[in-house]
């Protein structure tokens, strides 16, 4: 099944990564406690949202296919067809690496 983003709505895979870190004590670091931004790759975007004074479309900052970086806890997780995906609006992308 195909599906498509609307408005400011971003769809990314997030980076695969180690969920836990041991530190050379053997302490396990959990993965909240460790670096609070996260890496994915959009794979879909929406047209951008429409503004209310102007009433013209303002394009998003990503394509598919840029890395982003987010703060861990912005997003909300969805599947489709048994893969997993982040919904993120364009405010919540604080950086991006292009796909040059």
């Amino acid at each position: 099944m195909t599906f498509k983003i609307l408005h400011d709505r971003i769809a990314i895979i997030r980076d695969e990564k180690n969920t836990e870190e041991q530190t050379k004590s053997g302490l396990f670091i959990t993965e909240s406690a460790q670096n609070p931004i996260h890496f994915g790759t959009v794979t879909h975007v929406g047209l951008g949202r429409v503004s209310e004074i102007s009433k013209e479309r303002i394009e998003l900052d990503v394509a598919v296919g840029d890395r982003v970086f987010y703060p861990r806890a912005a997003g909300r997780d969805f599947r489709v067809d048994g893969v997993d995906y982040l919904l993120l609006t364009n405010e919540e992308i604080v950086g991006v690496i292009p796909n040059d």
